[in-house]
């Protein structure tokens, strides 16, 4: 750890890290970031523009505002939802090769969030440990 922080102090240019573990860092360690960016899980709308990105082709049809809205109350009510969780369950659609519809991937992207069990900020687990 010494040797990665004199390294750090040392380097000119960005330095990016990564970890789901922060909590578990030394403080010294953190204190030699400039910026200590924490990502959130999607609010309702950023779902929505998530899953048409991730969807849209898949699925075509018109985008009018009675989907949006259906498609906002139906992903609202998942907590927890991340982009990598979009890039699964597109994956796991266009691998299968059967006609899905909003729903059955609403269901399928409820399932990939419970894959992380307890819903905290992105990436950090409740309670510790």
């Amino acid at each position: 750890m010494n040797e990665f922080l004199q390294q750090l102090e040392a380097h000119r240019g960005a330095v990016i890290c990564t970890t789901n573990l922060w909590h578990a860092l030394d403080a010294a360690a953190l204190r030699r970031f400039a910026f200590k960016v924490e990502f959130r899980y999607l609010t309702p709308a950023q779902a929505v523009t998530a899953f048409r990105a991730h969807f849209e082709e898949l699925l075509g049809g018109a985008w009018d505002e009675a989907r949006v809205d259906r498609l906002e109350s139906g992903l609202g009510a998942l907590p927890g939802l991340a982009l990598g969780d979009f890039a699964a369950v597109s994956r796991r659609a266009r691998m299968v090769g059967r006609a899905v519809d909003d729903g059955a991937l609403i269901e399928e992207l409820r399932r990939e969030a419970g894959v992380r069990g307890t819903v905290g900020p992105l990436g950090f687990r409740q309670g510790g440990g």
